[in-house]
């Protein structure tokens, strides 16, 4: 379940989205939002369940892990109500969420009960 995001939020942070594109259709999204503190988050991350079998969430999460490493960011963190086992499957491990940007902090919402994961990626 996504976060709900208004038009201008999403206008705000369009070069921090990436869409896959099947047929003429947007099938995924996924963003990578990074933070002054050189951490970076992967946000929004969803594949249409029809398509969802191709593999689309990891290719996607790998090239917004490229780019993180292309802008030397130190390590990325997912926010997750649902799909915790499958971060961890491509190597994200549990922290805690004092552990995030100050600046995502302030956004946080603990009702949530979101569970944080993360990878560090320093060379």
């Amino acid at each position: 379940m996504l976060l709900p995001r208004t038009d201008y939020q999403l206008l705000e942070k369009i070069n921090d989205y990436i869409v896959y594109e099947i047929d003429g259709g947007i099938r995924a999204c996924a963003a990578l939002h990074i933070y002054s503190d050189n951490q970076a988050e992967i946000a929004a991350v969803a594949v249409d369940e029809t398509f969802s079998n191709l593999g689309i969430g990891p290719k996607m999460i790998e090239f917004l892990i490229k780019r993180a490493k292309s802008r030397n960011v130190k390590s990325i963190f997912i926010l997750t109500t649902r799909t915790s086992d499958w971060f961890e499957k491509i190597g994200f491990c549990p922290d805690k969420t004092d552990s995030m940007s100050e600046e995502r902090k302030a956004l946080w919402s603990p009702e949530r009960n979101s569970k944080l994961f993360r990878l560090n990626i320093c060379p």
